[in-house]
């Protein structure tokens, strides 16, 4: 989990200065992935709150009837927080689509996981490629 979600966000920092050096400060192109990684983040609190709610819930002593029933109105529940919530672009409106349970919750958790962790340190070392991947690597 850790690798993937360290790859989605190493991509989009990468592609920020990319842009940042080709096209410049101002340019649209790097605005745009300026509001990407905003979303992206959101989108990384979005799904832990998710499955903070639902972890909880199944460690729960509740009947497995009760904590199923449950589950659906968690899901439910999160499409409305989705719309409710400030994202700038419409990257991630696939989550109103999807046919949510379990497996998917895990497999957007796989590559939306940890990105406030990932920008505090990446600010701590100077935005250092390097020196934040070594960071990681060790973990």
């Amino acid at each position: 989990e850790l690798n993937e979600s360290l790859a989605t966000f190493v991509g989009g920092q990468a592609t920020l200065l990319y842009l940042k050096s080709v096209y410049g400060k101002n340019s649209t192109q790097y605005n745009e992935q300026i509001n990407k990684m905003y979303d992206a983040k959101l989108f990384s609190r979005f799904m832990k709150e998710t499955e903070d709610k639902l972890v909880y819930l199944f460690k729960s002593k509740r009947s497995h009837e009760y904590k199923l029933s449950q589950k659906e109105k968690i899901l439910e529940e999160s499409k409305k927080r989705y719309k409710a919530t400030p994202f700038r672009t419409k990257d991630y409106d696939f989550y109103l689509k999807l046919p949510l349970n379990n497996a998917i919750i895990v497999a957007l958790q796989t590559y939306y996981t940890g990105f406030d962790e990932f920008e505090q340190k990446f600010q701590s070392l100077s935005q250092d490629f390097k020196n934040f991947i070594s960071h990681y690597k060790n973990k």
